[in-house]
């Protein structure tokens, strides 16, 4: 389970709840079938925005973590696919392990004690519960790639909506794409990068924009955890650092941006005005210069091509 609850059945909110409480009564009255409840973690950003789905998720996942020890179930949080096959795989092996040893049984295998020529079907079902299983394993893991594939595709459509918005101004529209691209994608650097740069713009604009840049700040470091070599994220943390001055801070993202790109333009320019502004005359100009003949190179590169 992710972010998603589900819609209402007849009894219950949804059809998970429905489906679960309908196991815990059969488990409690006969004993079968266990409980295996898997969460993925869900990113800071969606909780914070507190979505109807969202929070009934979190109450649930809260329910099952106080029932932990009260209740014969099996609870794992994981953060993606790989975590996820890990964790299943895992527990799986301990499952068929205690199978083997005779403490828990699968339908059909005879009890503990049964008699000796009987041992043969046991090992032979287990044998195909097993291969099953395998087999169920692999058809869930892919349906769960696919998922995360189509949710990149569609946060990347967002993100790159969220820009064109952006270029025309209209940015609390593009504000709530960039959200929503990284409710889906919240492991894209590219993603953190480009909403730190528009709620950069956004304290530019406001009289009381600090939130923005703060929040933009908390974007760029999450590009640069998740990529810590992407030249982009730390040109544009420079700007963002040097704008509220802290200078220091500023120069070393400029400098490191600069050793990951050093014929960005964007880069070598807003370096060059950093030194301007910090009354390094010389440094600057040569940077300056050298961003001015990148310019003119680039122009020449396009109408080359035309």
């Amino acid at each position: 389970m992710w972010e998603w609850w589900g819609q209402p059945t007849e009894k219950y909110t949804s059809g998970t709840e429905e489906e679960y409480e309908e196991a815990v009564a059969s488990f409690r009255a006969t004993g079968k079938p266990e409980l295996w409840l898997f969460f993925r973690d869900i990113e800071e950003r969606v909780l914070a925005q507190r979505g109807e789905q969202v929070m009934k998720v979190v109450a649930f996942r809260d329910k099952i973590e106080q029932m932990k020890g009260r209740e014969s179930l099996l609870y794992e949080l994981y953060r993606g696919p790989a975590s996820w096959e890990k964790r299943l795989k895992k527990w799986l092996a301990d499952w068929l392990d205690e199978l083997s040893k005779g403490g828990s049984s699968l339908p059909g295998t005879p009890a503990e004690g049964g008699p000796s020529g009987e041992s043969g079907m046991a090992t032979a079902d287990l044998q195909s519960s097993v291969e099953a299983m395998r087999k169920e394993l692999a058809a869930l893991r892919k349906q769960i790639e696919t998922r995360e594939a189509r949710d990149r595709q569609v946060a990347l459509e967002n993100a790159l909506e969220a820009e064109r918005l952006r270029g025309k101004g209209r940015l609390i529209e593009a504000e709530g794409r960039y959200a929503l691209a990284l409710a889906l994608y919240p492991e894209s650097p590219d993603i953190h990068t480009g909403y730190g740069i528009l709620l950069f713009v956004m304290g530019r604009m406001e009289k009381a924009g600090e939130h923005f840049e703060t929040e933009a700040e908390e974007h760029y470091k999450r590009a640069l955890a998740l990529d810590p070599n992407y030249a982009m994220a730390h040109m544009n943390y420079a700007v963002l650092l040097a704008e509220a001055g802290r200078g220091p801070q500023a120069e070393e993202e400029f400098r490191r941006a600069l050793d990951l790109a050093p014929n960005d333009r964007d880069a070598v320019h807003n370096y060059g005005v950093f030194l301007k502004r910090a009354g390094r005359g010389k440094e600057a100009q040569r940077y300056l210069r050298r961003a001015a003949a990148l310019l003119k190179k680039a122009a020449a590169g396009k109408e080359k091509n035309l």
